[in-house]
C-alpha cells in the first residue's frame, strides 16, 4: 500500500511502470491512491506525484479528505 512520503510514492511509481504495456483503453493500471493533501508532502512532490499517476495512465483516486485540503493540494486535483 502507498504512504504519504516521497519514497513510498516513487516505489509505487515504479512498480506500476512496469504494466505500462497493458495499458489500453477500458484497462488501466492503478497506481494506488493519490495522496495529494496527506502527510508532509511538499507541493513540489505533491504536483509531481500527480503528474506521475497521470503519465501511468492511473486513476486518479483521492486519498485526502478533500474537506481539509489546502488551497495549494486542492488546486493540484483540480489541474489548476
Amino acid at each position: 500500500d502507498i504512504r504519504p512520503t516521497w519514497k513510498s510514492i516513487m516505489n509505487n511509481a515504479y512498480a506500476t511502470n512496469k504494466w505500462a504495456g497493458v495499458a489500453r483503453r477500458k484497462h488501466y493500471n492503478d497506481a494506488d491512491m493519490l495522496e495529494v493533501g496527506n502527510g508532509k508532502l511538499t507541493i513540489a512532490e505533491q504536483r509531481s506525484h500527480f503528474a506521475l499517476w497521470c503519465l501511468l495512465k492511473s486513476p486518479l483516486l483521492i486519498g485526502a479528505d478533500v474537506r481539509k485540503l489546502s488551497n495549494e493540494s486542492l488546486d493540484i486535483l483540480k489541474n489548476h
